[in-house]
């Protein structure tokens, strides 16, 4: 009876420190995007301050996170050929990425027929500068560089509140 009170005492315990855990992003909203580093399938260096005086939505995500799957998804059906909006998808899973495993993401990246640019934490800059520490993480920047929309999770509610963002900045959607 003892070892099930004590595992009952640490799932609660571990329910408690999940959503604090989840909302720990660093970035919040109104402060400016700081510049970091990514990589390209390919692994060419992408800055994000590449993309200065662009509306940039970011989905931080890993294969084998299902929600961040759905993210995608929606994002591809939504947002794929905005020239309103610029989609990044910045992979997380791993920083030692083997050329199997970003064999495996070419291959996930076909499957979803994702059009937008898919990139690879693979030092962990973003992860570090940003605390994410949940998947999927969504940021919205402005034109000016300033977050105007952080969260650390997907839901059906979320697509809700990304698409009301995304309007408030003039992005259309495909499937309002």
């Amino acid at each position: 009876m003892r070892i099930s009170f004590r595992v009952a005492l640490a799932l609660a315990a571990l329910a408690l420190w999940l959503p604090a855990s989840a909302s720990a992003l660093s970035i919040k909203v109104g402060q400016k995007m700081p510049n970091f580093t990514v990589y390209d399938i390919e692994g060419n260096k992408v800055n994000f301050s590449d993309f200065k005086g662009k509306v940039v939505m970011m989905a931080f995500w890993a294969s084998w996170c299902p929600r961040c799957m759905d993210e995608l998804v929606f994002l591809q059906k939504n947002y794929s050929d905005s020239e309103d909006l610029v989609v990044l998808a910045i992979n997380q899973e791993t920083r030692m990425l083997a050329p199997q495993h970003v064999e495996k993401l070419k291959g996930d990246i076909k499957q979803m027929a994702l059009t937008f640019p898919v990139l690879l934490d693979k030092d962990f800059d973003a992860y570090k500068q940003l605390s994410i520490a949940a998947l999927p993480t969504s940021i919205v920047v402005d034109r000016d560089g300033k977050v105007i929309y952080a969260a650390t999770t997907y839901y059906a509610d979320t697509a809700k509140s990304l698409n009301e963002t995304l309007a408030s900045l003039g992005v259309k959607t495909k499937n309002p």
